[in-house]
């Protein structure tokens, strides 16, 4: 079996504007409040023109005005900037919040003061209870009541995903996917009967490279559809073994949760049977066969370390891991320790099990 696994690097390859700090820009350039204009203006006339009741527009405009995880984000990337860093995880950035939200409700305690000053430009409850003077979470929080805090968090994390899908759907999808044409060099890698396993929300592949025979696509964190109703925007699991299962306050934040909840596509536990079955069949009939995974423009962060680990940490797969650049190898290598540990990382890429390429220039 043949799978290609992709993140956002492989958008970002293809010249996608699927960076979190481009939708951000859209969203400023959108409500004319930035000077940094990276998108043309034919371009967002053309978002526009295609916005015939305005409604898109008008929910963009809220999500700048009243949306507390947009002003958040918008805020950490502005203090980004300031230190010459111009992009945003979003996924960490919630974490900061979320982790810290865990902290106080259930281990007081464990609360410092780099927590606190790492999330007090987040005045979400000022803005729900307007009498409250103060706009860090600690003094918030001091009901402990985390539904009155959780609640109107979950409600505006939602309408958040649902800006992003319009970006994603009505800009990347509908105006710089419109003419997309295949990559010489990914199609190299490629053969027939492809499973394609994408962390990321656009349809570039089967959009880009219908030429190919494509046995599935495993949209694992949702696709750019339906206001973002199953986009996944989430965190990895921080909790260790004995309070992950009782501490769930806050568990509507963390990946494998949001993938259950809003049904995005598993397939690719199917894929790995198959990659076992396949294996140990041909090894009876002492035949040689290979399961491939390439994977292409994913960080390998441990944010989505559970997936990772079952596909790359695996006897019955080989794997090959493209990278742009030595700082992008190093990257990569060091987020493999820690999914998969050292141990393996070095026994798996002294067999050859484990291969990294390097991308050819465009």
């Amino acid at each position: 079996m043949n799978i290609l696994m992709i993140g956002n690097g492989f958008d970002l390859y293809h010249g996608l504007k699927t960076k979190y700090s481009d939708f951000l820009n859209f969203v400023e350039q959108i409500n004319g409040s930035t000077s940094d204009h990276i998108f043309t203006d034919e371009e967002i006339e053309l978002f526009r023109k295609n916005d015939s009741d305005n409604k898109r527009v008008e929910f963009l405009r809220h999500l700048y005005q009243e949306n507390i995880w947009y002003k958040y984000l918008r805020d950490r990337y502005k203090i980004n900037k300031k230190s010459m860093v111009n992009w945003i995880d979003f996924e960490r950035e919630i974490e900061h919040v979320v982790i810290f939200l865990e902290k106080y409700f259930n281990y007081q305690n464990r609360v410092n003061d780099d927590d606190i000053d790492a999330i007090k430009p987040f005045d979400f409850y000022k803005k729900q209870y307007p009498h409250v003077e103060h706009s860090d979470i600690f003094r918030m929080c001091e009901d402990k009541n985390y539904l009155v805090v959780n609640d109107p968090l979950k409600r505006e994390l939602d309408d958040f995903i649902k800006g992003l899908s319009i970006y994603f759907q009505y800009y990347i999808e509908a105006i710089s996917l419109k003419d997309m044409q295949e990559n010489t060099f990914v199609r190299s890698l490629l053969s027939n009967n492809v499973h394609v396993l994408s962390f990321n929300y656009t349809h570039l592949f089967d959009k880009a490279y219908q030429s190919f025979e494509v046995q599935d696509i495993c949209f694992i964190h949702g696709e750019a559809k339906d206001d973002g109703k199953n986009m996944v925007l989430g965190i990895e699991e921080y909790l260790d073994d004995d309070e992950k299962n009782s501490q769930l306050m806050f568990v509507s934040y963390k990946k494998f949760f949001q993938r259950i909840v809003k049904g995005t596509s598993n397939a690719y536990m199917g894929w790995l049977k198959k990659c076992k079955d396949d294996k140990e069949m041909y090894m009876e009939k002492n035949l040689n066969y290979q399961n491939e995974l390439i994977v292409f423009g994913h960080s390998l962060d441990p944010t989505d370390g559970d997936i990772i680990k079952k596909l790359i940490d695996n006897e019955f797969i080989d794997t090959t891991i493209y990278y742009l650049n030595e700082a992008d190898l190093e990257s990569k290598v060091m987020n493999l320790i820690k999914v998969i540990g050292e141990d393996h990382l070095i026994e798996k890429t002294s067999s050859g099990q484990i291969e990294f390429n390097k991308i050819s220039e465009k």
